[in-house]
């Protein structure tokens, strides 16, 4: 008896005990995610989790799925371990597994302007209750889709997007650091 054997209906590889090769990709983050109930480190927690979410794209019907186990897997860990940070990464996993819900086959979909717009005043408002930075960062990520109804034509809007990029990461970096002066020491 081989230990893999071609499946005539699916073009999945069959193991011997009947398992498909599918089921065990499915398997694979679930036990990355197990895992973390052992650790108390918050980048180990974010490391796990955005790894089994990673692997599960390996088997794309199941990333929505992993996705939403791992938000909430990261908000209980947000709360155990009373890390704030962590609850950025629950509602960016939870946009994920929404928004790749019934997705079976690349290229990635298109998410809804709804959800965009909801996840990004979910993060805004949380940042903002918990004076969290990142969560413009990741704020930023999840509008990335929206920008492509903004995509300049020419050379010319391609220079005045760098050009202002520039100078609102410029204004960014003197509000953070107007914000932080009053840790600084004379």
């Amino acid at each position: 008896m081989r230990l893999l054997q071609k499946a005539e209906d699916d073009n999945l590889f069959v193991l011997a005990s009947g398992l498909t090769f599918s089921v065990l990709v499915a398997a694979v983050p679930l036990l990355f995610m197990l895992v973390l109930f052992t650790v108390r480190s918050e980048g180990l927690v974010w490391l796990g989790l955005l790894a089994g979410v990673a692997i599960s794209f390996l088997q794309p019907g199941s990333v929505s799925y992993t996705a939403a186990i791992a938000s909430a897997l990261m908000g209980l860990f947000a709360w155990r371990l009373e890390r704030p940070r962590l609850l950025l990464g629950a509602i960016g996993l939870l946009h994920v597994g929404i928004w790749l819900l019934g997705w079976r086959a690349w290229p990635l979909p298109t998410p809804h302007l709804v959800q965009i717009l909801t996840t990004v005043i979910l993060l805004l408002g949380l940042g903002w209750y918990y004076r969290l930075y990142s969560a413009l960062l990741l704020a930023a990520v999840v509008l990335l889709p929206v920008l492509h109804m903004l995509y300049p034509e020419s050379v010319l809007g391609w220079g005045i997007v760098a050009l202002s990029a520039g100078f609102v990461s410029l204004v960014v970096g003197i509000a953070v650091n107007w914000e932080q002066r009053e840790g600084a020491t004379t």
